[in-house]
């Protein structure tokens, strides 16, 4: 993987709407690609009970 990998950037959290996101962007070696993904707290809450 690390051979891969040129860098990782992760923001800064924000907060809207009561729930918590937060960017995630992976830069690859050789221009491949950059991957980006954002993580959602209301995704991911444990306490959130399920329908």
């Amino acid at each position: 993987m690390h051979e891969l990998i040129e860098k990782i950037v992760v923001y800064a959290p924000e907060k809207s709407s009561g729930h918590r996101t937060q960017q995630i962007d992976i830069y690859y070696r050789f221009d491949v690609a950059v991957s980006t993904a954002v993580a959602d707290s209301m995704k991911y809450d444990k306490k959130r009970k399920a329908a």
